[in-house]
């Protein structure tokens, strides 16, 4: 979907768990990073953790530091990240540029945030119990991961694909395939809240003929 549907309707602004200071324009200079965003302390955009630049003008805490070491840290390089990569017609431009951590950049990928990327996506997707709409049209995996939401107990809150994956003795990526099949077959509408990290819910339609069947709308902020 277009990164333009996902706007907080409040003040226009993409949706993104953290918006880190910008500079009045591009500036100039060496660092790709710094010609959009003003130095200082500067955070990943998607996961919220604290980063630092190559180019000195921001660093990590010392506590936290010492406390990631040396392979942690480089985890924790700031890059310039594209929302709609550049691969797919993303300009570098302020409106679609964002400061992410080495880790949530090189997993995002060209996919588009949150529509089909979330930080620690297996741990962030959630799918809430109920019941489904016919769903015999689809393939065998979804009609499985089907009954197995409708018999988890409506009372307890959503269960993420990385518990949904162990309990089908699939992979996680075998469960968002079935779920993104799902949502096109209009049995689950999302709700995607922009926080950190960001989160998406699945809900079951029991009536298929609901508007919001097979559509990602924003439910707000947490």
């Amino acid at each position: 979907m277009p990164i333009g549907e996902y706007l907080n309707w409040q003040e226009g602004n993409p949706i993104v768990p953290f918006e880190n200071p910008r500079t009045a324009g591009p500036a100039r200079g060496r660092c790709a990073l710094h010609r959009w965003f003003a130095p200082g302390e500067l955070r990943c955009t998607y996961c919220g953790v604290e980063v630092f630049c190559l180019c000195g003008r921001a660093e990590l805490a010392p506590t936290v530091a010492a406390r990631l070491g040396p392979p942690g840290i480089m985890r924790r390089a700031a890059t310039l990240d594209h929302l709609l990569a550049r691969s797919l017609g993303g300009a570098t431009e302020a409106a679609n540029v964002a400061v992410a951590c080495r880790t949530c950049n090189c997993s995002k990928g060209d996919r588009r945030f949150p529509a089909e990327w979330i930080p620690h996506r297996d741990d962030n997707t959630f799918v809430v119990a109920g019941g489904l709409p016919d769903l015999t049209g689809l393939g065998p995996r979804a009609r499985r991961l089907g009954r197995v939401v409708e018999d988890f107990d409506p009372a307890q809150p959503g269960h993420p694909v990385a518990e949904l994956a162990g309990v089908l003795s699939w992979r996680p990526a075998t469960v968002h395939r079935a779920l993104d099949e799902m949502f096109r077959a209009g049995a689950f509408h999302v709700t995607a809240y922009p926080c950190a990290p960001s989160t998406r819910y699945f809900y079951p339609v029991a009536d298929p003929e609901d508007v919001f069947a097979g559509r990602i709308w924003v439910d707000g902020w947490l």
